[in-house]
């Protein structure tokens, strides 16, 4: 055995061994500190999944991800399928709007629907001043709330992932299916879209544990009406401070989470089990475009209102909200201010370690920018 050939097996050996240090060992220090107690012990379940209070939030958690993976797989398929299949106008321009709010993370789209859509959002004021109405228009707080930010998310990563399956259905196999006798419709539904479906599973389980484990949607836009799902129960848990054994319940709980992730894993497998994948690779083709004739121009604007509320609106509502003197006062001259602006680059001594940890951490660590606002200061 040549010197190379040791080399990479033990490169190979210390590849998997870091892997699985990082991947296993928090679920290792969750699963322990779970039975934790006097020995080994269940009383922490008993007494997490006994609390029906619990239960509610957990079939809270579990309604509104699992309807917001269907709502997202739905548009962001279809989105997708549109820019890679059709004849669709500005084309370009819609895919770097669903590109753009991936680097929006969830809790910012919150923030940004709820001064959008709030009660004293700027919607709701230019409902109410137009209408003279005193009640808001659209209610953003509660269940409805977080369906529509999780869905918002979740339609931005479905689209990513499926988009590039698209592209690389042939165009070979659809006009085979065409010369066989085969209709626009029949094609689309036996060629085009079922071609993607591995991918398509894949993302729906990104999207799906992307929502169940989210917690800054469901903070801030579920306390204000008492709706909670299993993230903030687990936060509230470690804030009881009441309760003797806090840690060690929202240790128990926070197991739920791993184990509906290792359920979805082992479900697409099992879903995949006995069909056949094939990508067949070769010289590039160019796509064959489905035109949506007197459809395009209606098509084409929606799906831009589509890109635009899942970009634009979100920077705006934040953008005109920062430069708002106090939030709930409507965005005009006589309240535009950059005060507050001054206030966070000079007066917050805090703000410039906040950035250089957010900007070592997502550099060092390889994560996403949109993830730069939540990691923990590290820099004393």
């Amino acid at each position: 055995m040549g010197f190379k050939s040791i080399g990479a097996r033990l490169i190979t050996v210390a590849c998997v061994g870091l892997l699985l240090l990082l991947i296993g060992y928090p679920p290792r220090i969750i699963l322990m500190r779970s039975v934790s107690g006097d020995g080994f012990t269940l009383e922490h379940y008993r007494s997490a999944f006994s609390n029906p209070k619990n239960f509610e939030e957990i079939c809270n958690n579990l309604f509104v991800s699992s309807a917001a993976t269907v709502l997202s797989t739905l548009i962001g398929r279809a989105v997708a399928w549109l820019v890679s299949r059709t004849d669709l106008g500005m084309r370009k321009i819609i895919h770097l709007l669903m590109l753009t709010h991936f680097f929006i993370p969830p809790f910012i789209s919150a923030m940004a629907c709820q001064q959008l859509l709030g009660p004293v959002g700027l919607i709701n004021k230019w409902y109410m001043q137009i209408s003279g109405s005193t009640d808001p228009l659209i209610h953003i707080y509660g269940q409805s709330g977080v369906l529509f930010v999780f869905t918002l998310s979740g339609s931005v990563l479905m689209y990513m992932v499926v988009i590039n399956s698209f592209q690389k259905v042939q165009a070979s196999l659809e006009e085979a299916a065409i010369i066989t006798g085969a209709g626009a419709l029949r094609t689309l539904r036996d060629i085009t879209l079922p071609v993607p479906g591995p991918s398509v599973l894949s993302a729906m389980i990104l999207v799906f544990m992307s929502n169940i484990s989210n917690y800054g949607a469901p903070s801030a836009l579920g306390y204000h009406v008492s709706y909670h799902t299993l993230t903030t129960r687990i936060y509230e848990v470690l804030q009881d401070f009441s309760l003797q054994n806090n840690m060690e319940v929202a240790a128990a709980l926070s197991m739920l989470l791993v184990a509906v992730a290792m359920l979805s894993l082992v479900g697409k497998e099992c879903l995949l089990t006995g069909k056949g994948f094939a990508v067949v690779t070769g010289k590039a083709e160019q796509p064959t475009r489905t035109r949506l004739g007197i459809l395009r121009l209606p098509i084409t604007t929606l799906t831009c209102i589509c890109g635009l509320m899942l970009s634009a609106a979100p920077f705006l509502s934040i953008l005109a909200t920062s430069l708002t003197r106090a939030y709930g006062l409507p965005f005009s001259a006589a309240n535009f201010t950059l005060n507050n602006y001054h206030t966070v680059l000079f007066a917050m001594p805090a703000f410039g370690r906040a950035m250089r940890n957010s900007m070592f951490l997502a550099f060092s660590t390889g994560g996403s920018p949109s993830d730069m606002a939540f990691w923990p200061p590290i820099f004393a």
